[in-house]
């Protein structure tokens, strides 16, 4: 969920991200922005997920205030990103969901009106997308490069050519099922059951401990049912796929 770590982690594999500027204290702004070079920028917290904890700042005015009540929002004390922002996506971007080395299932996601993330738990759209062989090839990367077996990896298309912004390894699917029709759970069971894949399992239980007991405070109890729901259809395409192995 550390999305300092994952973006210096692609980094060091050479997979693209977008242009990331960390700071720890505002003395550093104007050093950020000039590294940035224009507004409007992204500000994003290290630890939020599903569009939480981003502001847009389209002023050095707005980013010093977003900076600072983002900082005093935050009860650890971490470092904040600042991105720039990608002007040519119009408020789009690409979520691939890998299991394995394998894309299951796209889509593409359109920011709300009046809104910039795309994020379908902050009012995005989703459709159905037949991702590139590029782009492909990049979320499987970057799944990799991470260790993870399952993500959502969120990528979106610069002038430089397609470049990750996330690696969730947290990822929901609902949405995903939803505009593509294509059922993510069967798809995490078999290659589970197929490749005998402990890591896979592992990744399950520990995304589902890290949501219901690591944060209890602010998890809301109709997320914790989508999430105990996701998983109980997990578990059940796993006991129907290995009762056909038996047949």
């Amino acid at each position: 969920k550390n999305k300092l770590h994952t973006l210096q982690i692609l980094s060091y594999y050479g997979i693209p991200v977008v242009k990331t500027v960390v700071i720890h204290e505002k003395q550093y702004l104007d050093m950020a922005l000039k590294y940035l070079g224009s507004f409007p920028i992204v500000i994003k917290s290290i630890n939020g997920s599903g569009g939480a904890g981003v502001a847009i700042a389209e002023s050095k005015r707005s980013v010093q205030s977003a900076f600072s009540f983002m900082k005093d929002k935050q009860s650890t004390g971490n470092a904040l990103l600042l991105q720039e922002y990608i002007s040519e996506a119009k408020g789009k971007d690409l979520r691939l969901f890998v299991v394995g080395e394998k894309v299951v299932g796209a889509m593409q996601r359109s920011a709300p009106e009046g809104d910039f993330r795309s994020n379908i738990h902050q009012g995005g759209s989703g459709k159905a997308y037949q991702p590139s062989a590029k782009e492909r090839h990049l979320a499987i990367r970057a799944t990799k490069a991470v260790g993870l077996e399952i993500a959502g990896v969120d990528i979106i298309e610069t002038r430089h050519g397609p470049a990750v912004m996330e690696v969730n390894s947290n990822p929901g699917f609902e949405g995903l099922e939803q505009c593509t029709g294509i059922n993510i759970a069967e798809a995490i069971g078999l290659q589970a059951n197929l490749g005998g894949n402990h890591r896979l399992g592992a990744q399950l239980f520990k995304n589902s401990s890290k949501v219901l007991f690591r944060f209890p405070q602010a998890v809301s109890e109709s997320r914790i049912e989508k999430v105990d729901s996701q998983i109980q259809r997990v578990a059940h395409r796993l006991h129907l796929i290995r009762m056909r192995s038996l047949d």
